[in-house]
C-alpha cells in the first residue's frame, strides 16, 4: 500500500502543477491580449475540478496509509472515475481547439506575442508530459489497489 499512498500524492503534486500553469497561462493571456481572451487559454472553472482532485487523493491516502477501508474506497473513486471520465470524454468529444498564429496578429505587442506563444508552446509540453505521468501513476495505484491482496486487507473485518 506504500506505493499507492505515494503514487496518490505524486498524482496530486502532478494536479497542482497542472493548475498553477494553466492559471499563469490564463494570467498571461488576459496580461497580453486583454481581459476578453481568458476564454482563449483557460477557464478559471477549469482549474478547480484538479485542485478538488488533488484534495482528494491526498485526503484519502492518508485513510489509505491508515488501512482504513473508507480511505480505500475514496482512493479507489479518485483513482478509477477521473480515470473513466477522461476515457470518454477522449472518446467521444473531438479536439478540434488550436490558437493560430494570425489571431495574434493584431493583439498586443509583437514581441509580448511571441513570448506568450513561446510560453503556452512550453506549458503545453510539461503539462501533456505532467498528465502523463499522471495517468499512469493512476492506472498503476488503481491496479495495484484492485488485487486480490489489496482487496483481502482492506475487507470489512469477519465477525
Amino acid at each position: 500500500m506504500t506505493a499507492a499512498f505515494w503514487f496518490q500524492i505524486a498524482i496530486a503534486g502532478l494536479l497542482v502543477l497542472l493548475a498553477a500553469l494553466s492559471g499563469f497561462t490564463a494570467w498571461l493571456f488576459v496580461h497580453v491580449l486583454g481581459p476578453g481572451s481568458l476564454g482563449l487559454a483557460v477557464a478559471p472553472v477549469d482549474i478547480v475540478p484538479e485542485l478538488l482532485l488533488a484534495v482528494w487523493l491526498v485526503a484519502a491516502a492518508g485513510g489509505l496509509r491508515r488501512g482504513s477501508r473508507a480511505g480505500y474506497l475514496l482512493s479507489l473513486a479518485g483513482l478509477v472515475l477521473p480515470l473513466l471520465v477522461v476515457a470518454a470524454l477522449f472518446l467521444l468529444v473531438p479536439s478540434t481547439y488550436r490558437l493560430e498564429q494570425s489571431f495574434f496578429a493584431t493583439s498586443g505587442s509583437p514581441g509580448a506575442v511571441e513570448r506568450l506563444l513561446a510560453w503556452q508552446g512550453l506549458a503545453s509540453m510539461v503539462s501533456t508530459g505532467a498528465s502523463a505521468v499522471a495517468l499512469v501513476l493512476a492506472v498503476s495505484a488503481a491496479g495495484m489497489l484492485l488485487t486480490k491482496a489489496s482487496r483481502r486487507y482492506f475487507a470489512p473485518p469477519v465477525a
